[in-house]
Order: structure tokens, then sequence, then C-alpha cells
């Protein structure tokens, strides 16, 4: 293979480069391996192949990782655009698709960049469309953070799962509460606020959603990373689980903590 590398190199040298596409397009064999090397050591030749092979969501692609390495955000712009412009004259339904996802991408960094100069933090940019929308509740864009789900036709529940998370990381019990009595049972239960709480250390706020949790060994468990080994016990005792509720005696702290 290296002898292989080094006579395709030579002949890269010696020709013009139309000359050395027509040459190895008609061996397939040298083609991947031209394509092998270049991908690790010459994008550029990469990109002035896939020209010569006329599949623009190849260049599209390489596109949209050059676009990324910029850090000035008027130059990453231009590159995706570019990108989506090349994905667009694919035939295939893949490059319609990846033209689609890189104008929402192009769409989710213009939010990203007014999101980081409403709040003044920067912590937006090159963040994941869901972290973004849980960023939003965690620093107080509760209108943005639904406007772009609703945008970009972010699932339900997802969404009750990223806005549980950003209001119990920005300490917004009170709206948190009120996210909890939206609807009769939240489409994700009451675990996930439970574990948010938890997570921010906060034990007192927990309790208000661990009584609410239907599956008692799941309450159980929860109420032994709560100290509550009474409550712990009494949903093991209500779930029959014996097992569990030795586990809950072993854990409690003082044997008054159950009484079972």
């Amino acid at each position: 293979t290296d002898l292989a590398y080094l006579a395709l190199l030579h002949i890269q040298r010696q020709r013009p480069l139309p000359d050395f596409f027509q040459t190895i397009l008609r061996l397939p064999t040298a083609r991947d391996l031209v394509i092998n090397y270049s991908r690790h050591q010459d994008p550029q030749l990469l990109r002035q192949l896939y020209q010569a092979l006329d599949q623009p969501h190849e260049v599209a692609a390489l596109g949209v990782l050059d676009a990324y390495r910029y850090q000035d955000l008027v130059r990453r712009r231009k590159g995706l655009e570019q990108a989506g412009a090349l994905f667009s004259q694919s035939k295939d339904d893949n490059g319609k698709a990846m033209a689609k996802t890189t104008d929402e991408q192009l769409k989710l960094l213009d939010v990203q960049e007014e999101l980081e100069k409403a709040t003044g933090r920067a912590v937006f940019v090159d963040t994941s469309l869901s972290e973004t929308i849980r960023l939003c509740f965690a620093l107080n864009q509760h209108k943005r953070g639904l406007r772009l789900a609703k945008d970009m036709k972010v699932a339900d529940k997802l969404l009750w799962w990223l806005r549980v998370s950003g209001l119990a990381e920005g300490h917004e019990w009170a709206e948190l509460e009120k996210l909890s009595k939206e609807k009769k049972l939240p489409p994700i239960g009451f675990e996930p606020f439970v574990e948010a709480c938890i997570r921010e250390g906060r034990n007192d706020e927990a309790v208000k959603y661990a009584s609410k949790v239907t599956d008692m060994s799941r309450r159980a468990e929860l109420c032994v990373r709560m100290g509550m080994f009474r409550d712990a016990a009494d949903a093991a005792v209500t779930a029959r689980d014996r097992d569990l509720l030795h586990s809950v005696k072993a854990k409690a702290t003082a044997p008054g903590d159950i009484a079972y």
C-alpha cells in the first residue's frame, strides 16, 4: 500500500491535476487510495477530487467541517451557507435532508448568538439544540426556549425533560412547581422532577414530587437518596418488595427511622 501511495503521489506531481484525476477515475482502487490519503493529509485535494467526481454533497460535508473550525461566527455562517447550497445541488434524498439540516443549524446559530447577547453569557454557541433549549430555562429565557422548541419541532417529552432540568439548574422552584401542575400527570412522570431537585441539593423541593411517583419501588429508592428512610420503607412495603425493604433498613441511619 505504501508503494502504491508513493506512486500515486509521484503521478500527481508530474501531471496537471485534471489529467491526474482522469487517470485515477478510471482506476477505482487508485481513486479510493487517493481519497483515503487526502482525507487525512490534503483536504483541498479531496475537495477538488469530489468536484471532479460530481459529488457536491461530499464537498458540502467537508465545507461543514471547515465552517466549524472558525470561531468567528461570520466566517462560520458563510461556510455553512455555502455548504447548504452545495447540499441542495445533490440529486438524492440524503443531500436534500442535509441541506435542510444545515439550514436549521444556521437558524440555531442565529438564535444562540441572540441569546448570548441577551444573557451576557457565552454558553450557547457550540451547544446542541437540546442543550440550548435547556439553558434557556436555566437562564430565565423561558419564552425563547419554548419558541425555539416549537420552531425546531422538538418532541413534547424531550421538551419536558429539558424544562425540568433547566428550571432546577436555575433554581426557579416556583416555575418548576407550576410546570408540574400544567397537566394532571406530566408526560415524563414526576421522577425527573425529583431527580432534578436532588441533583441541585434541594431535597426540600424534591419531597413535593416524590410522593407523586407512582412506581413504589422507584419511590423508595428516591426516598433513600433523600434520607427519608421511613417513607422509603412505607413505599417498599406497598410495593411488596421484601428485598427492597431489607435494603432500606440496612441503609437507615438510626433504628428508629423505620418501624417495620
